[in-house]
């Protein structure tokens, strides 16, 4: 049987899987002969897992064994207080993992939210190898735009257990974007609005498309906003008629799981038939309460119903407001409105949105219920071989040969024991050929199926780039965040890694531990921990080895690490990564095999230098934004970067580290100044090429004259009031300050951007 590659949206609310036909991606129906699944999965007395209408229909009687929405606990720890209203509001019971992770807790037994996921999964490619009559073993999954390295880790896990290879994991916009065609029309550079308004979440991202690069610009969201808030609405409206009609109260009452699951089935009806139509009849023959059968009949019209759900459909549009302001941007500077979801189906969203944006909100011939599985059909076009030396490893059940994650001892599947001496999984079958030929998302001409440059355009035929939302960083003494891959870092990183030097601090240091961090916090145990990554050192090394470390990140946006002593010849490190393995390291257990700043051996990182970079980062955003960014929005972080300046001065630490933390999230939204000011400082600072070697100063030199050039185009663009050209020629100036320290880097390997700018924040004193 042939092997094919499907492109899956795996939900908050319902999943779809898409395949490429004729170079067209189209959708698969599943085992119910529909395109959407619902992310629904029920677990049996006889331990069997039924997946989404059936299971979706048993949750009125069995409401703790069937779990939903189990996307918002991906890759989350049990303690995160985002979670925690989930949590209380979930029917199902939970329980905090031997990771500090969520797990769920069915008929006595636990499992975690990628293997909840795989059950999904498995479905949906069940599905489609019936509806293909072929074997699926490759696949595209997507993840929103938020989701940061653990939640994309647990994805492609998730992945790998329903015994898919996850070629690539994409950005829920980005595939949106790939769908609508976007990254076919590459005449000029634009800014795309992706309005993804789901079952259960709402997500707002402005992204910024040009040459194949999809950048994050801004987003925004809000993970409790969705199709199942309108339904609530017509249920609290129906719940209202029962009253009247039948003299009943049943709000707030608990118990009614049956009443309340098929008051929810007849108000999603209801919904989407008032999509169609200006109103609608709904009739619920036998609703049971108290053991009673009720006849509820009424009419719903549309009118009503924009009347219920306009507060939700308002909180929105604020949510797009925020995520333009984020970017930068305003309502003019987006050239188009992508509606993604099915919630967006409903008339008076689209209403909503064309008021504010008009003739930009398009639709084209893409279904937005669909959209984001045919843009991840369409990477699987181009998406290599996935793959990677660290991955978690699997087990196989002898009994039921499903894949299980190598610490259980039962099966997820048959529920039987798995001897530890069951043999590995089969490595999986080669990459299928989809089509003989593929398209250019460049120039729309055919091209050979492995083609690596367009026949016809000569661009490369290649996957978009990506960019992170989050910074990664590690910790090191003091428990301090030291950021070693920024937000806004394209991946894949292709050969270019992120370059980071410590130095060891005492003779004879025999092994090197770098725990790892995800978020924005200037402490880093605030932040998510991602894992440890550790090497052993060769016997003898005196106090002061330099350790330089790279970090990459993969075609899935998901982070690795190699290590060499560039002192001693063949001074290559083999780290091990523990990704989450054995829990965050407390602060307190860092000792002298830790990392330490590159200022010197044996000295600790100073707090005092970082927070001269941050006020150094707010005086850029006061300068560069002067007529661009109002006083009424300036003043909060003027005044903390003013408290963090006393705090510096009278040697506060301990309040300093907490202003640093609060000034560096007011600072998140003003990137492009604050790389603006970066380009000015650098380009006048002309002590530079004192640090460049002698065989790389023409090299130095034309990147500065390339830095100057960008910042000149920079300034043009911001007089003019042209947002676009000056973020355009902000990433120009970016690349080259990248480059720049590079060069510095080799003569000096301990040169830290912020001993740089050191100095430059004067006008805050």
């Amino acid at each position: 049987m042939a092997n094919r590659a499907v492109g899956i949206d795996l939900g908050t609310t319902n999943s779809v899987i898409a395949q490429i036909k004729a170079t067209e991606p189209r959708v698969i129906d599943n085992e119910d002969s529909e395109p959407l699944t619902p992310s629904v999965v029920y677990l049996t007395e006889a331990n069997e897992w039924v997946v989404g209408k059936g299971a979706r229909h048993r949750g009125g009687s069995s409401p703790e064994n069937t779990v939903f929405s189990i996307k918002r606990f991906m890759g989350r720890d049990f303690d995160d207080p985002e979670c925690a209203r989930d949590i209380a509001a979930a029917p199902y019971k939970m329980a905090k993992s031997h990771l500090g992770e969520v797990d769920v807790l069915l008929r006595g037994r636990a499992y975690s939210p990628p293997e909840i996921s795989a059950v999904i999964l498995e479905s949906l490619k069940r599905g489609a190898e019936a509806y293909l009559d072929a074997s699926v073993s490759h696949a595209v999954i997507t993840v929103p735009a938020y989701f940061g390295n653990r939640q994309r880790e647990v994805t492609r896990l998730a992945g790998r257990l329903a015994g898919l290879n996850v070629m690539r994991i994409i950005p829920e916009p980005t595939a949106a974007a790939l769908a609508y065609g976007f990254a076919g029309d590459m005449s000029e550079a634009q800014t795309v609005l992706v309005y993804d308004l789901g079952g259960g979440t709402f997500d707002v991202t402005v992204m910024f498309i040009a040459a194949g690069l999809f950048e994050d610009q801004g987003k925004s969201g809000d993970m409790h906003l969705g199709g199942d808030d309108f339904d609530q609405r017509i249920m609290d409206w129906l719940v209202e008629q029962i009253r009247i009609q039948h003299g009943i109260d049943i709000k707030g009452r608990t118990g009614l799981h049956a009443c309340r699951a098929m008051l929810k089935s007849s108000a999603e009806e209801a919904k989407i038939r008032l999509s169609r139509t200006s109103r609608t009849e709904i009739i619920i023959p036998a609703l049971n309460v108290d053991g009673r059968d009720i006849h509820l009949q009424c009419e719903l019209t549309r009118e009503e119903f924009n009347r219920m759900i306009k507060p939700q459909v308002d909180r929105s549009i604020d949510l797009i407001h925020e995520a333009i302001r984020v970017a930068r941007t305003t309502v003019d500077g987006i050239d188009k409105i992508l509606l993604v979801g099915g919630s967006t189906k409903v008339p008076l969203v689209e209403e909503t949105v064309r008021q504010i944006f008009g003739e930009k909100v398009i639709h084209g011939e893409v279904n937005p219920m669909h959209c984001v599985a045919q843009g991840a059909a369409i990477q699987t076009m181009m998406a290599e071989e996935a793959g990677r030396s660290d991955e978690t490893p699997l087990r196989q059940c002898p009994h039921c040969g499903v894949l299980n994650l190598p610490e259980r001892a039962d099966c997820r599947w048959c529920a039987r024991t798995i001897d530890s001496s069951s043999p590995p999984p089969p490595p999986p079958p080669p990459a299928p050929p989809l089509e003989n030929e593929v398209v250019c998302l460049n120039c729309k001409s055919r091209n050979p199926f492995g083609t690596k440059v367009c026949n016809q355009c000569q661009q490369p035929m290649d996957a978009p780039i990506n960019t992170t939302p989050l910074p990664t960083g590690v910790q090191v003494v003091g428990d301090k965040m030291e950021v070693v891959i920024p937000p806004g870092t394209a991946y894949p990183t292709r050969g270019e890694p992120h370059r980071h030097t410590f130095k060891t601090n005492r003779p004879g240091q025999s092994e090197v531990a770098v725990p790892i961090y995800e978020g924005f916090e200037a402490v880093a145990s605030a932040n998510q921990y991602l894992g440890q990554a550790t090497s052993h050192l060769p016997d003898g090394l005196p106090e002061g080895t330099a350790i330089e470390l790279s970090f990459s990140l993969d075609s899935d946006g998901i982070i690795f690490l190699d290590g060499i002593l560039p002192e001693r010849p063949n001074g290559k490190l083999d780290f091990n990564m523990d990704w989450k393995g054995r829990g965050a390291p407390s602060p307190s257990q860092y000792g002298s095999d830790e990392p330490h700043d590159p200022h010197g051996p044996g000295q600790p990182i100073s707090w005092k230098d970082q927070a001269q970079f941050l006020l150094f980062q707010a005086a850029a955003v006061k300068n560069e934004g002067e007529g661009l960014i109002s006083p009424a929005e300036l003043a909060p972080l003027m005044q903390k970067a003013a408290e963090l300046l006393t705090a510096l001065q009278t040697e506060d630490q301990a309040r300093g580290i907490r202003l640093m933390a609060e000034l560096e999230k007011l600072i998140e939204s003003y990137q492009v100044f604050v790389m603006l000011g970066m380009m000015r400082v650098l380009s006048q600072n002309n002590e530079l090429i004192t640090q460049v070697p002698t065989s790389q100063r023409k090299e130095f030199e034309d990147l500065m004259a390339r830095l100057q050039a960008a910042l000149s185009q920079a300034d043009r663009a911001r007089q003019l009031g042209a947002g676009n050209d000056m973020a355009r020629a902000v990433m120009v100036g970016q690349d080259c300050l990248q480059q720049i320290i590079q060069i510095i880097s080799e003569g000096d390997r301990t040169v830290p951007l912020s001993n740089l700018l050191r100095g430059s924040s004067s006008d805050l004193r």
